[in-house]
């Protein structure tokens, strides 16, 4: 850091003083800034950022301080003093949201930083399994094979994992495969020129495809106006953040705009059924199997080469359900086993294609972690 960033009257041990002493004051306030559900608007989690007004200094930029405090050796107390104050305030606010911290690589190979941090949310009553730790991806440089083993251990508790400002730095995709990311942030920059640069929307859809993919949530950073708003929507963008839906504000006037908006009802990881759906396809393309997938609506979502030789009618598989395509015996059956199922019932459905029984179809409901339908496995057989 350039000492000319600070006021030239201060030198830098007088900062360092300064700055040390409001951490031991807790005189570096968080402020939470919403990240809403790009089509309710509703809230799904709060980034905790740092802010500092000194009596001396004024109001120093985080831009400023942070990268200070890490130089001086005093980034570690500065999180965990943000974090604790930080979780002990959103303890008693409603709702299920989730909140962000910024953590740095180095910080996540010391082992001990970790514990704190740990000890630090408990403490204040905030649930560990509503923790989120960000990472800024220019920073994936260093060997993280520590830093693998700290984050393994948070994952254990429950806390989520997040890659911020994707697309600014050189991660890449090994990067992606290493770390058990939960959320992926798209950087701001592509999201401010999404109007008026083609080759920015396309790389923020090529990324939001990729997130998903990999089961990942997909944010957009610096969201600023409707149209950008509505250019991810169409992406299939999750998440926004930006100036649009809020400003980062201290907690009484989080606590109140958390009141106003509400909390997004969209389950935390509704990427979880397109991971799924992209596993079963690759295993549909290397059984010799008759292998189809259909959603929880008996609507067909994917099935291989022998699937479509097998299904009578399969010249209309993306137009009808499954029930429909069914020999009309069979077909009411099918359609009173989903109905079953939509009410928790976990049974098979079983069915002879043909009048001499030699070619058998059974479908198999596929539940997520949570117990909810998400769609209907199928087998065709010859016997």
């Amino acid at each position: 850091m350039h000492h000319h960033s600070w006021p030239a009257r201060y030198s830098p041990q007088q900062l360092s003083r300064r700055l040390s002493k409001a951490i031991d004051n807790d005189t570096i306030v968080p402020y939470f800034q919403p990240l809403v559900d790009l089509r309710s608007e509703r809230i799904s989690s709060f980034e905790v950022l740092a802010r500092w007004h000194d009596q001396r200094l004024g109001t120093i930029p985080p831009e400023v301080f942070i990268p200070f405090a890490e130089r001086e050796g005093l980034l570690d107390p500065l999180c965990l003093g943000l974090v604790a104050r930080a979780c002990e305030q959103a303890a008693s606010w409603p709702g299920d949201f989730k909140l962000s911290v910024n953590v740095t690589p180095l910080q996540l190979q010391r082992a001990k930083l970790t514990g704190q941090l740990i000890d630090r949310v408990v403490d204040s009553g905030f649930p560990i399994s509503r923790l989120q730790v960000e990472i800024t991806e220019t920073a994936l440089f260093s060997d993280m094979s520590i830093a693998l083993e700290e984050i393994e251990r948070l994952k254990c508790l429950g806390v989520g994992l997040v890659l911020d400002d994707f697309g600014a730095g050189v991660a890449g995709l090994h990067r992606l495969q290493s770390f058990p990311f939960d959320t992926l942030k798209i950087d701001a920059n592509f999201v401010r020129s999404l109007d008026s640069r083609e080759a920015s929307r396309k790389i923020v859809a090529a990324i939001i495809d990729l997130g998903h993919s990999l089961g990942m949530r997909i944010v957009a950073e610096g969201i600023e106006e409707h149209t950008q708003a509505s250019c991810l929507i169409a992406l299939g963008c999750d998440l926004g953040q930006g100036w649009l839906f809020g400003r980062p504000q201290p907690a009484t006037e989080t606590l109140r705009l958390l009141k106003e908006r509400g909390i997004s009802p969209v389950p935390q990881k509704p990427a979880r059924q397109h991971h799924r759906l992209l596993e079963l396809r690759t295993l549909y393309t290397q059984l010799p199997m008759a292998l189809g997938f259909y959603d929880e609506t008996l609507g067909h979502v994917d099935s291989n080469a022998l699937f479509r030789q097998e299904m009578p009618h399969a010249n209309r598989l993306d137009e009808r359900r499954l029930d429909q395509l069914l020999p009309p015996p069979m077909s009411q059956a099918c359609h009173q086993w989903h109905q079953r199922l939509r009410q928790g019932d976990d049974t098979a459905f079983g069915c002879s294609l043909d009048a001499s029984g030699t070619s058998r179809l059974d479908a198999h409901p596929v539940r997520d972690e949570d117990g909810v339908l998400v769609g209907v496995s199928v087998i065709i057989a010859r016997h």
